[in-house]
């Protein structure tokens, strides 16, 4: 795995060398306010997050005492907290700016329960949005006081028809406030206003259907 770098026009501008580090394992990755880059190094013994700027060089590493099992998602909120969806661990992680956990959220907190949560993604409200690919089922947190997002609601159901997932990976906000997400199973691009489907693209074989 590495880190590729683009300019605004989409041209190719070379590989990222984080100073220090042969090889990164990347899951996911994530940029700050700052520019800082996060990218999930499951490659690593411990795994670990790594931030680094455009150039490089290295800021810090940590997570390497929270056992970190396949960090699929990576989200930066606007007071610097990065969120983590630990895949392997079923729960979704908050780190202070400083490296030092915040909270989680864990397996079988009532209805708000991670099979294997995924892409993770904050609007700008500070709505949490986590993909369990497990469930099938994107998880709503809200916005809390304490700095830890609170459980909302879920919305999905498993099936191959509009609106529906099958096995959902990806997701992403834009700033109207619209939830993109993206199977693995099916290649489907959907997205969602006020958890009411827009469009959906799907491709099957050859064919582009918009509907």
């Amino acid at each position: 795995n590495a880190i590729y770098q683009y300019n605004v026009g989409g041209v190719y501008q070379g590989e990222v060398k984080v100073d220090g580090i042969d090889h990164i394992g990347t899951l996911a990755i994530a940029i700050d306010s700052k520019q800082n880059i996060y990218v999930a190094d499951a490659a690593a013994t411990p795994q670990r997050i790594v931030e680094f700027r455009a150039d490089g060089t290295k800021v810090a590493t940590f997570g390497e005492t929270l056992n970190l099992n396949f960090p699929n998602g990576l989200v930066v909120q606007d007071d610097g907290s990065l969120i983590v969806a630990d895949s392997g661990n079923s729960r979704v992680i908050v780190i202070e700016p400083n490296g030092t956990v915040r909270g989680a959220l864990e397996r079988g907190s009532m209805d708000a329960a991670l099979g294997m949560p995924r892409g993770v993604a904050v609007n700008a409200k500070g709505t949490v949005y986590v993909v369990d690919t497990v469930n099938q089922v994107i998880r709503v947190f809200a916005k809390d006081p304490s700095g830890l997002p609170t459980f909302s609601t879920s919305f999905g159901d498993v099936g191959d028809r509009d609106g529906q997932f099958n096995y959902p990976n990806g997701i992403a906000t834009d700033a109207d406030g619209r939830v993109y997400r993206h199977d693995r199973r099916q290649i489907k691009f959907r997205f969602s206003g006020q958890q009411h489907w827009q469009f959906i693209w799907k491709l099957y074989g050859k064919r582009l259907i918009h509907g």
